[in-house]
C-alpha cells in the first residue's frame, strides 16, 4: 500500500466525518434548544444531545466500516472509487436529513 494514498483517503474520510458530525450536532441544538438549563454539561443527556450522540455513533460506525473496506481495496490494489463514494453519499444523506429536519422544524419553532 503507498503511504500517501492510505494518508490521503484517510483525510478525506476524516473530513467528511468531521463535516457531518458537526452538522448533525447543529441540527439537534437547533430543533431541540434548551435555555432554561444553567448546567452546560447536562445539555448532553438532553433529548437534543442523545439524539445527536446516537446518530452520529451509528454513522461513525458506517463511515469506519467503509474506512476499513477501502483500506483493505488499497492493500489488494482493488479501486476505492465504490466504497469512497458510498461513504460520501451516506455523509450527504445524513447531512441533509438533519438540515432538512432542521428546516421543518425550525418553520414551526416560535420564541416566546
Amino acid at each position: 500500500v503507498s503511504a500517501p494514498a492510505l494518508i490521503w483517503t484517510s483525510a478525506a474520510l476524516l473530513i467528511l466525518i468531521t463535516v457531518t458530525t458537526v452538522t448533525v450536532s447543529l441540527s439537534a441544538g437547533a430543533i431541540w434548544p434548551n435555555f432554561r438549563e444553567p448546567n452546560p454539561e447536562s445539555q448532553a443527556t438532553s433529548v437534543g444531545g442523545l439524539a445527536a450522540t446516537f446518530t452520529c455513533l451509528g454513522y461513525v460506525a458506517a463511515v469506519g466500516w467503509m474506512g476499513q473496506r477501502v483500506v483493505r481495496a488499497l492493500s489488494a490494489g482493488e479501486p476505492i472509487t465504490g466504497w469512497l463514494a458510498a461513504a460520501g453519499i451516506v455523509s450527504a444523506a445524513v447531512a441533509c436529513a438533519a438540515i432538512e429536519t432542521t428546516r421543518r422544524k425550525l418553520n414551526r419553532f416560535e420564541v416566546a
